[in-house]
């Protein structure tokens, strides 16, 4: 009896995974084309991939993007309409239709006009002129292609030359090199916004100007697509404080390229802009129209539109306390009642290279938790440690893992990473130290929150 059941158990478990009852597969979208679009613009979008061939309707995150299907089954081709009102951002869509939804694909409303390479441009010789302030669409489709796009500058400008490549979902490992006239190799970028290049060109002279864009690995194929911007126009990095105080008016510094107060300094120098974020713009919203890496996923944040700028820039949003740390070269001993930041703790601090000096606890006994969160904010990943100063005497910060206690916090270290021993005598600060490593760069801010026992409520 235990036989026949046995046998009758695994014949119907043979027949449910038959071909004949077989569940279809998931429907996935394998390429876009073009991957992007402008406000107030009609493209159209041709779509390949898995299991779609019964998906009929083309959906979008983008806030009022309408689709007509224009193809049939075999081709996946709408008329997209994008009112003028649409913000500029990441979208995702998808299609859908009675066999259920696809796997979601980036789609980039951007804010400059958009032109399509024009073929052949394999060499500097051949290659086409575009204006600047222009997006470009563009595919890498064989193996050793390379695209190449003329354009001209005034002495002066600052020209910034950026691909969109991973952070639409592209298969594109893209370089980025920039000539002179006469063929010589001004900048490379291999990576800027993770494996995105970007190049900051301030132009020498007048004349033209040719930039190369291939795949790191000379490959290609129909998912090599990307986006490039050439543009004098003002863009966004990232946003000082990172972390604002949710429901309050703040005064936030945006830097990037070409805003209103420009530097003459040399890259990686950026310029910057001051804009007021009133009080019912402080909150979290959802979705976000940026990019997120797996260890932003869990933000309360926010997004905001510089007006002519390129794309939003993300902000994190906290119930604490938040306020920019002035920043100094050497830590000092002045007692606690001269200590700026005096009654900041906890808080949440957004600020860049340099010392920050804080108003520490109150006792040596005391252990002040330190939550650092560098990848939660726009800029790249970088170290921090965090020390407590009295009767000259350095304690390094403590942490679950050796290596953290010498070498301060990496990349990515989770929140919860260490405490800081408190001053004998009460009075001495204590210090968090973000560092820049052998490649300084202003995006690196830190975000820390700084307390006691209790974790803050909503912690970007």
């Amino acid at each position: 009896m235990r036989r026949t059941l046995l046998f009758s158990t695994i014949t119907a478990a043979l027949l449910a995974t038959s071909p004949a009852s077989a569940a279809a597969p998931n429907p996935v979208i394998t390429t876009a084309w073009p991957a992007g679009a402008r406000p107030g613009s009609t493209v159209e979008v041709t779509l390949t991939g898995t299991g779609i061939e019964k998906l009929t309707q083309l959906k979008s995150t983008a806030p009022g993007l309408r689709a007509e299907s224009i193809g049939d089954a075999k081709s996946k081709r709408f008329r997209v309409v994008i009112p003028k009102t649409t913000p500029p951002g990441l979208y995702e869509i998808r299609l859908a239709g009675q066999s259920g939804v696809s796997s979601p694909r980036t789609f980039q409303i951007g804010n400059r006009p958009e032109v399509t390479e024009a073929e052949p441009n394999n060499t500097p010789d051949v290659a086409k002129p575009v204006p600047l302030d222009v997006i470009i669409n563009g595919r890498i489709l064989e193996a050793g292609d390379q695209d190449c796009h003329r354009f001209t500058a005034g002495k002066g400008q600052r020209v910034i030359i950026e691909c969109w490549a991973e952070r639409i979902d592209s298969d594109l490992h893209p370089v980025l090199q920039l000539f002179d006239a006469e063929g010589h190799l001004l900048k490379v970028s291999r990576g800027y916004y993770g494996i995105d290049p970007l190049i900051d060109f301030r132009v020498p002279a007048n004349g033209d100007y040719v930039v190369r864009l291939h795949d790191l690995t000379y490959t290609g194929g129909a998912n090599h697509v990307y986006r490039l911007d050439i543009d004098t126009g003002p863009r966004v990095a990232l946003a000082v404080p990172g972390v604002i105080h949710r429901g309050h008016a703040t005064r936030v510094t945006l830097l990037g390229w070409n805003l209103a107060q420009r530097t003459d300094a040399p890259a990686p120098a950026l310029a910057r802009v001051e804009v007021e974020i009133p009080p019912g713009k402080a909150t979290p919203t959802w979705p976000f129209p940026v990019r997120l890496a797996p260890s932003q996923t869990p933000l309360d944040a926010m997004t905001w539109q510089l007006p002519g700028g390129h794309a939003p820039v993300l902000i994190g949003v906290t119930t604490w306390q938040s306020f920019t740390a002035p920043t100094t070269t050497t830590p000092t001993d002045r007692p606690a009642d001269r200590n700026p930041l005096r009654g900041r703790w906890p808080a949440c601090r957004g600020g860049r290279e340099g010392l920050v000096q804080l108003q520490g606890p109150k006792r040596r006994s005391d252990l002040y938790r330190v939550d650092r969160r560098t990848n939660g904010i726009a800029g790249p990943p970088g170290r921090l440690g965090a020390r407590s100063r009295w009767t000259n005497r350095t304690a390094a910060m403590s942490s679950r893992s050796p290596q953290h206690r010498r070498r301060g916090f990496p990349p990515g270290t989770p929140p919860r990473a260490g405490a800081v021993p408190g001053p004998s005598d009460g009075r001495t600060p204590s210090c968090l130290q973000p560092t820049a490593g052998i490649h300084p760069d202003p995006r690196k801010v830190t975000g820390c929150h700084c307390g006691g026992k209790s974790r803050p409520p909503t912690w970007p």
